[in-house]
């Protein structure tokens, strides 16, 4: 059901519709100009699944992706602070996830050809929906490929370093008493995904080290995966989806042309 819409400085609307009866399910849609059907990213904001940081946190990178022909599908979550972590926040980003095919039958969107894309946190999510998108039985749509800006994809290893991190909170406990669920959730152990993948990341990024980006990616790569690591030089975290950083164009650009390699090959 749609409660709002709202049109930001790039001239791309978003319309607000709730995936579920929580006041944190829901999610913002876009739609690119033409009638489609248009090929759709959903797309997980990060904010070290903290509920001072919201959707809106990408709300400028979903507009670039719109602005560039793409339908986007910005999901919000329960996140720590507001009833999220384990499983909820997991539980909430699938059912958003899954909503796509219920906007698809009033909304002009191709099922057909559908990425998942995430910042941060939300790129660990995003590479850990590609994973449940290929489960036997799963509600997903079939995914494309995925695009993960400064992912956390060692969960285990951050937990384990720092039991007080963002990683062992959201997952509700260490790698010591609950290893099945790191196994679960984190990218490096999810791999081979079986699908194509860009990681960018930034050089300077002092928040998620650009060197896990490295080790993941060489390790996807040893497993049979078709990945790429878009390397930012000078980029902190929060530049590649900041649009005032001087490196989100680069960003956008680099991610819009390997989607549209992506969509090419379909063909």
């Amino acid at each position: 059901m749609s409660s709002m819409t709202a049109t930001d400085a790039s001239g791309v609307t978003a319309t607000r519709h709730s995936y579920g009866s929580h006041g944190e399910q829901f999610g913002d849609l876009r739609l690119p100009t033409g009638s489609g059907p248009h090929p759709t990213i959903i797309y997980v904001h990060g904010g070290g699944y903290q509920a001072a940081i919201s959707l809106d946190g990408a709300a400028a990178i979903c507009a670039g992706f719109t602005a560039h022909g793409y339908a986007t599908w910005s999901i919000e979550y329960r996140r720590l602070g507001n009833g999220g972590g384990w499983p909820t926040t997991f539980d909430d980003v699938l059912a958003g996830a899954t909503y796509l095919s219920t906007l698809a039958t009033n909304a002009p969107l191709d099922l057909t050809r559908v990425y998942v894309a995430g910042q941060s946190a939300g790129g660990q999510l995003a590479l850990w929906l590609a994973n449940r998108a290929r489960e036997e039985g799963s509600a997903l749509p079939p995914l494309r490929g995925v695009v993960a800006l400064a992912p956390l994809t060692d969960m285990r290893g951050v937990a384990t370093h720092d039991p007080a991190s963002v990683a062992a909170a959201v997952i509700g406990g260490t790698p010591s008493n609950v290893s099945e669920r790191y196994a679960s959730t984190s990218p490096l152990e999810l791999l081979p995904l079986r699908l194509a993948q860009l990681i960018v990341h930034g050089t300077a990024d002092g928040t998620v080290p650009y060197a896990m980006s490295e080790q993941y990616v060489r390790a996807a790569q040893a497993a049979g995966d078709e990945v790429t690591l878009a390397t930012i030089r000078g980029a902190d975290h929060v530049d590649l989806w900041r649009p005032t950083s001087g490196f989100f164009s680069q960003v956008v650009d680099t991610a819009v042309a390997t989607l549209d390699g992506w969509r090419q090959a379909l063909r």
